[in-house]
């Protein structure tokens, strides 16, 4: 409960500044990484919010968020813009915009057009479940 509560409290100081609206996936989703490199590879989470809000962090320090931004969605797609975070990409790389499919509690993430290499990793390795 404290991960969660860390994480929420992380994403809902982004919203306090005001953001675009998501009418894509919401929720708290965990995905794992394995396989890859000991960067990627462990437990990751999601967290987006109804007014676009997302936040990105890894076990097993949930209480730190690494990558945290908008988003802004629509039934074909999701652009995540990095705003802060030690791993938020910048500049030209700062936006990525991917297709989703979320099927019951399953959220499966493409990117379309993302020249942010780690953003790519974390979010289309693997599919997230949703877990909140």
């Amino acid at each position: 409960m404290k991960t969660l509560l860390a994480l929420l409290t992380a994403v809902a100081a982004l919203a306090l500044a005001g953001v675009a609206s998501a009418a894509g996936p919401v929720g708290i989703f965990q995905t794992k990484i394995s396989g890859k490199n000991a960067q990627l590879d462990g437990t990751w989470l999601l967290s987006i919010i109804a007014n676009g809000t997302y936040a990105v962090v890894k076990e097993p320090n949930f209480k730190t968020y690494l990558i945290a931004g908008v988003s802004k969605s629509n039934a074909q797609g999701i652009a995540f813009a990095d705003k802060l975070g030690p791993l938020a990409c910048k500049g030209a790389s700062a936006v990525g915009l991917y297709a989703y499919t979320l099927a019951g509690k399953t959220l499966t993430l493409k990117p379309v057009k993302d020249a942010c290499p780690g953003r790519v990793a974390v979010l289309s390795s693997a599919p997230f479940t949703k877990v909140r």
